[in-house]
Formats: C-alpha cells, structure tokens, sequence
C-alpha cells in the first residue's frame, strides 16, 4: 500500500495528502467503502497535487471516483473543504454533506472572498494589529488562500444523525469550538472515532474569535470536550498527525493546556507599569507576549500570526465571560485589564 495510503479496518482508509502550510504539511481525508457504499470525509485542500494524491490514491484501491455517493466535511477550512467544488463537477451526483452550524455561513457572506477580508481586517485593526503588519498579514493569506472558498451543501447534518455506509454506522457528534459546525464522527460498532481538528494527538486545534465566530468559541470548544468523555474507542483518527488511542488522557492533557493558556493571559494583563493604574493591552499586545507551539513569535509569519491572535482573543473572551477581566474600546479599539 502507498506511503500516503493506511488501512485502519477493512473498507476505513486514511489518505494524507499536501497543504501548502509550514506548520501542517498535510492533511488526513478519509474513504469509507464497504458493500458497494461510499464516503469520503473531507476533501483536502484545493490544489493540483493535492487532487493528483487523492486520486492515485483512489486507484491503487481500485475504487472509482464516479462511484462515491456521499462527501462529509467536517467543518469549513480550506484544508478540509477544498477539493469539494472539483469533486462535485466531476461526480455530479455525490451529496455534500456538512452541518448546519458551518453550512448557514456559506449562505451568509462570511466566506466570500471580498466581506471575509473586509471584516478579518477591520476586526484585526480592532484588536490592536499595526498598520504596517496589518497590511503584511491580510496580504499573506490572500495570496494563500486565493479563491478556495466552499460552495453550498446539499444536506445539513444533525447530532446524533447516523451516516450508513455498508456495515459502519457513523453517527454525527456536533463539536463546535473549531468551528461552529464541527463535527466528529464515531462508530460505535468499531469503536473508531473521526476526531477531525476537535482533538489532534499532540498539537491543539486553534480555537479563534473572530467575526465568523464572535461567540465565546472556547467556552463551546470545552463544552465539546466533555461531550467526549464518555466515549470508548479503539483509535482516534485525526485530520493532522497521526492516528492515536489514549482519547481519555488527551482530552485532560487538551483541558490543562487551556486552563494555563487562560492564566498566561492574566498574568500578561497583571503587568502594571504604574501601581495606582491597570494596565491596558489588546489582544495583539497579550498574544506578542505568549510563548507558542511553532516558535517564537517574532517567527510565527503572517498565518501563524493570524492564528495567534485569533487564539488569544478567544481566551479574553472567555475571561471576560467568566468575570475575570474588563473589556472597553477606545478610539475604534478593544483593550483588556484585570478587573479590581
């Protein structure tokens, strides 16, 4: 079997196929084909070597593209939705399936290439990025990410919905965090769980405020953990990485990581140059101030950037939520203290 190919139970397959960022590499989709049946979760993203790898893929398992029936994605990036407006010309009676939660943005303009740069680069000016690399930063993931933009499903799926395909039975877990429509997939009768980007085996999902998600992502993203507590499996296949078991040990190690991500915060904003005054810092200011998993961040690049703010101002939110920090806006943007 090819490098990039791995059978996880007969008829379940891993496919790893390219993504143009450093920091990912590449990008786990999965085939389900079983008793005539098929489905692909995820797509990878949309690029000729990307569309070349999934399709030798394919045929070293002498399975045809014109025969797959259902496309599941798992939640609305460019890494996991990319390939589908290609895969849906060339397989035009395939059923695209995501749920609602990401599905309703696609009908709203959040994902249209002019709003969506409009909004990321007003909410960034907000949240204390300079001009200069404002600029840089919207300049960087333009030109990555071009037009990949999804079109509109055919069905919405729903938690606890079962996806049949030959003798598994994947039943649709809504985990919202990521995204608001995130889903994991798990059969019960395997005990295989899709855990998609919800949990990666040494790495944490990046859970960003931001205009598509201005609600509180991480206290959802939590939420979605503990969803997962009960749950028995036998492998735990991710979108990144590798395939893992110890599902229990790293959801704790995944809420210990945020619980000290929330404190790092509070301890930038208990910095006070002047004793009789708290300090005020945006996001920006807080996350430059953070230790990060890809380096340090005068490293990070403009997508890992991007990334980091998004992440750290999702922990004030979460802050400021619980009643920890304070929140005001002066002259068009947004600034954090510790409450007294």
């Amino acid at each position: 079997m090819k490098r990039n190919l791995e059978e996880i139970v007969p008829g379940f397959y891993k496919i790893s196929l390219p993504v143009p960022i450093p920091s990912l590499k590449n990008v786990f989709v999965y085939l389900v084909s079983d008793k005539g049946h098929s489905l692909l979760i995820d797509t990878g993203w949309a690029g000729a070597e990307s569309y070349r790898v999934l399709r030798s893929s394919f045929d070293s398992l002498d399975f045809e593209l014109h025969s797959l029936e259902k496309i599941v994605i798992s939640h609305l990036h460019p890494d996991h939705f990319g390939l589908m407006s290609r895969l849906k010309k060339e397989v035009p009676g395939v059923i695209l399936l995501m749920h609602g939660g990401d599905a309703r943005q696609i009908r709203t303009n959040t994902y249209q290439m002019k709003p969506f740069w409009t909004s990321m680069r007003n909410w960034m000016h907000e949240n204390g990025v300079p001009s200069g690399k404002l600029a840089e930063i919207v300049r960087a993931n333009e030109e990555l990410l071009g037009e990949n933009y999804p079109i509109e499903c055919d069905t919405k799926l729903r938690e606890g919905e079962k996806l049949r395909v030959g003798r598994f039975a994947l039943e649709v877990i809504h985990t919202p965090g990521h995204t608001k429509g995130s889903i994991c997939l798990y059969d019960r009768s395997n005990k295989l769980l899709f855990s998609g980007d919800h949990i990666l085996p040494t790495i944490t999902p990046n859970i960003s405020l931001s205009p598509s998600y201005p609600e509180n992502p991480l206290r959802d993203y939590l939420e979605s953990l503990h969803k997962l507590r009960s749950i028995r499996v036998s492998k735990v296949l991710p979108s990144h990485q590798y395939v893992f078991t110890d599902l229990q040990p790293r959801i704790r190690e995944i809420e210990r990581h945020h619980m000290e991500r929330l404190r790092d915060c509070q301890q930038v904003l208990d910095f006070r140059p002047d004793p009789d005054r708290p300090a005020l810092f945006s996001a920006f200011e807080i996350a430059s101030k953070l230790e990060w998993y890809s380096g340090p961040w005068e490293t990070l690049g403009p997508w890992g950037m991007r990334a980091a703010l998004g992440e750290t101002a999702a922990h004030l939110e979460y802050l400021h939520s619980q009643k920890k920090i304070s929140r005001q806006k002066s002259r068009g943007k947004t600034f954090y203290r510790l409450r007294s």
